[in-house]
């Protein structure tokens, strides 16, 4: 069968079929391009195989991207939060003291108390949440907490944990601990900001080397 098309009719086709790869290859990895082997123009005279041959080349583009989505949705992806650069005193007049190369202790001088906020993609799932830190005496004891705060902000709104993980008497060294169980997991950015709080109660033997979070996408 032939038939002849305009060059606005042709056009459509071929939006009909970017649409659908829009809407079905919009992803954080890469997607694969559409191409269309053949170049209609105005009052051409086209055959059904010419239409079939660009919507199977709109098909196979759109079901490589779709794969691709699906390969990603559930898969698991890390945020590591550094000591340095990424925590930062509870007050002003709080201050970091040296510890080892990159990672810090607490000076003694105002709250013991330091922060690093979390960005997470809204509706991920946190699976874990894991500590480092260095501790050279089972006397002392330092715990980092991952929180969710609700906004705005009242007193009627208090934070929410998610994970902690409190150092054990077997800890010892440069070390890790996670935390044992996870709640309020899913990430919700339109109601909730997201912080690491981590306590180093002591001036001396303690130190932090910074946070893992571990989290899938929705």
């Amino acid at each position: 069968m032939k038939m002849c098309i305009s060059k606005h009719k042709a056009r459509r086709v071929m939006e009909i079929g970017l649409v659908l790869l829009v809407t079905s290859g919009m992803s954080i990895v890469n997607g694969s391009e559409l191409t269309v082997t053949k170049t209609f123009s105005s009052g051409e005279t086209l055959t059904a195989a010419d239409l079939n041959d660009s919507f199977d080349e709109v098909e196979t583009a759109v079901t490589d991207n779709s794969r691709r989505l699906d390969s990603i949705s559930g898969s698991r992806s890390y945020l590591a939060i550094p000591a340095r650069g990424g925590f930062v005193p509870h007050s002003d007049s709080g201050s970091f003291s040296d510890c080892f190369p990159n990672t810090f202790g607490w000076s003694g001088v105002g709250s013991d108390t330091f922060y690093a906020m979390v960005n997470l993609p809204h509706n991920a799932v946190v699976t874990g949440f894991t500590y480092h830190f260095w501790r050279s005496s089972p006397a002392q004891e330092t715990v980092a907490t991952f929180y969710r705060q609700p906004v705005p902000v009242t007193f009627s709104t208090p934070r929410e944990e998610i994970g902690a993980y409190t150092s054990t008497s077997s800890d010892s060294g440069h070390t890790s601990g996670s935390a044992p169980t996870i709640v309020n997991a899913t990430i919700d950015n339109l109601n909730f900001t997201y912080y690491v709080e981590v306590r180093l109660p002591v001036t001396l033997g303690l130190c932090t080397d910074g946070a893992t979070i571990e989290y899938t996408l929705p």
